[in-house]
C-alpha cells in the first residue's frame, strides 16, 4: 500500500532545514521556533515579544512607540521611580481604610441607636416629617461621607483621603449619643 506524497500547503513557505537550524541556533533560548509568545528579557513583565519579527511588525502602526503604555482616560500616571512604596504601602493603606470603614460603620450604628431613643417633640405633620427626614439623613451621613470622600479623592495622594476621612469622623459622629444629650 503506497501512500502519495503530501501536497505542500499553498500558503506556506517551503521549509529549508539548513536555514531553520542556523536561524534557531542564532536565537536565544527563549525565542526559538515554536515559542508563540515569550517574555522580552529587556522589558518589564507586561511586555511580550512574539516569536517572529513579521508577527511583531503586523501588530504595529507607523508612528507607534513600543515603550508607550495604555492608561485609562483622565487618569494620571506617576513618572518612573516616583510611585508609592509598593506592596507594603498598599497593604498599610488597605488596613487604614478598613479601620476607617469600621469606624464609619460604628457611627452609622450610633445614629440608628440615637434615632431609636429619640422622641418627636412636635405634633405638626410637617415638623414630624422633617424630623424623620433629618433622622434618616443623619443615619446615612457616615456612609455617604465615606463614599464621597473616596470618590472625590481618587487619583490624589492617600494622605488627602485620610485627612477627609478624619474630618468626616469629627463632623458626622453621633454627638447626641456621645454627649448623652438625647431629648
Amino acid at each position: 500500500m503506497a501512500t502519495e506524497p503530501e501536497e505542500p500547503n499553498p500558503g506556506a513557505t517551503p521549509a529549508d532545514p539548513k536555514r531553520d537550524a542556523s536561524a534557531d541556533a542564532a536565537k536565544p533560548d527563549a525565542t526559538r521556533r515554536f515559542d508563540p509568545v515569550v517574555p522580552d528579557a529587556d522589558a518589564d513583565d507586561s511586555t511580550v515579544r512574539l516569536g517572529h519579527p513579521a508577527d511583531e511588525e503586523a501588530l504595529r502602526w507607523d508612528g507607534d512607540d513600543p515603550t508607550e503604555r495604555l492608561v485609562p482616560a483622565g487618569s494620571t500616571v506617576p513618572a518612573r521611580g516616583k510611585r508609592g512604596g509598593g506592596a507594603a504601602s498598599g497593604s498599610a493603606l488597605l488596613i487604614i481604610y478598613g479601620a476607617f470603614g469600621g469606624i464609619f460603620l460604628l457611627m452609622t450604628i450610633g445614629w440608628i441607636a440615637t434615632a431609636l431613643r429619640y422622641e418627636p417633640t412636635t405634633d405638626d405633620p410637617l415638623g414630624g416629617f422633617m424630623q424623620r427626614v433629618s433622622t434618616l439623613l443623619a443615619i446615612a451621613s457616615p456612609g455617604m461621607w465615606f463614599g464621597i470622600a473616596f470618590w472625590l479623592t481618587r487619583g490624589r495622594p492617600p494622605w488627602q483621603r485620610i485627612v477627609w476621612l478624619v474630618l468626616g469622623m469629627l463632623l458626622v459622629a453621633p454627638w447626641p449619643l456621645i454627649t448623652g444629650s438625647l431629648g
